[in-house]
């Protein structure tokens, strides 16, 4: 393992919440820690009142809060860190979390000041602002990195990036393994097969064809099957009143939104893991699902085939395809020695090729280059 005592990274958040598990949060608070496990000093601006673990070389930084929108941070991060400078601090890198909520503020200051600047950018979503100020901005930081290779060919080509762009992938806590399950939350399934996604309930999700899925599942005669949902979002209501119109409301676990180890609980106790978003950056929930030992059935789509290997380490299936995606799920359902098989084979990639320590050393390799 490398270690870097001299160089100092800034990198502004908006949230970095130990109990926070949505996959920009869960990855920006992981790769700080694991830089600063490598030796980098870690400066943190992030606004007054937010929570964060108290970290060996973290300093944090406390700022003020956006009012309105989060582009408000673009303002609010740039006078943070150019504060810093004005007092003298030498930052080896500057790096952005976000190319519209932080980038083009950071990039300012970095540029007026000579310092190098990273972005890291998880997928491309459509959203009309944000694109526009993404392809002002990305265009001009010296080091871009993306969670996969489809990001990394997605961002290339919608935007015509001639600046380096790196592919490194995202790694799984390591407090993330196999282990016995909460015998509290076992009870509450009883003998039922559990059925578990784990995510934000929003339409790239694709959860109305989950439910269908379910719904062909449970028409089979498997009364003794359970699909719970953890997570919230914009979609939690009609996806309930959907699920209660297919009469599947008595089987269908809406859990909400939970603590880190609440969701480590959720995941030991699961029997299937189902992933069947259209669009996914890297697709964390799945690489956690197989550091628990759990086979996964997830999309064919985007990034999600860096991830799970199909026929390995569980199945990918079209997330337009119904009966197929629940065909795949039946043979986990109706095979406890593939289930198992598949999650060993899972926790072997994840140690493999998905640990942020690695993830770490790769980042550090490439702020070298930039100095």
């Amino acid at each position: 393992m490398h270690s870097d005592q001299t160089l100092t990274v800034c990198s502004p958040q908006i949230g970095i919440d130990p109990e926070s598990n949505l996959g920009g949060a869960v990855y920006d608070r992981e790769i700080l820690k694991a830089l600063a496990g490598l030796g980098v000093h870690v400066i943190i601006p992030l606004p007054r009142g937010e929570r964060h673990d108290d970290v060996p070389n973290w300093e944090i930084v406390p700022t003020a809060r956006h009012r309105w929108k989060y582009y408000e941070y673009n303002l609010i991060f740039r006078r943070a860190v150019a504060r810093l400078i004005a007092e003298g601090r030498t930052l080896g890198i500057i790096r952005a979390h976000s190319a519209a909520s932080t980038g083009p503020g950071l990039l300012g200051v970095a540029r007026r000041h000579s310092i190098p600047c990273h972005l890291h950018y998880h997928h491309w979503e459509r959203h009309t602002i944000r694109n526009l100020i993404e392809r002002w901005t990305l265009h001009r930081y010296d080091l871009i990195t993306t969670d996969s290779e489809y990001s990394c060919r997605d961002l290339i080509e919608r935007y015509g990036l001639r600046n380096r762009v790196a592919v490194n992938y995202p790694g799984v806590p390591v407090r993330f393994t196999a282990g016995p399950a909460d015998h509290d939350l076992r009870a509450c399934f009883g003998r039922k097969q559990v059925l578990l996604f784990v995510g934000v309930l929003t339409a790239r999700k694709n959860l109305s064809f989950l439910l269908r899925v379910f719904g062909k599942l449970r028409a089979q005669g498997r009364d003794d099957l359970v699909l719970v949902l953890v997570g919230d979002g914009p979609l939690r209501n009609p996806l309930q009143s959907e699920a209660a119109h297919m009469g599947l409301s008595a089987s269908v676990i809406f859990a909400g939104r939970v603590g880190e180890r609440e969701k480590a609980d959720y995941y030991r106790v699961c029997d299937v893991f189902i992933f069947p978003s259209l669009v996914e950056g890297f697709g964390m929930a799945p690489a956690e699902a197989m550091a628990f030992g759990k086979p996964v059935v997830a999309s064919k789509t985007t990034s999600v085939p860096e991830v799970v290997e199909d026929g390995r380490t569980g199945f990918l299936a079209d997330p337009t395809d119904e009966e197929g995606f629940a065909e795949k799920i039946a043979r986990l359902l109706d095979s406890p020695d593939l289930r198992a098989d598949m999650g060993r084979a899972g926790q072997r990639r994840v140690a493999e090729h998905f640990d942020f320590n690695r993830t770490a050393e790769k980042l550090l390799d490439l702020y070298r280059q930039l100095r």
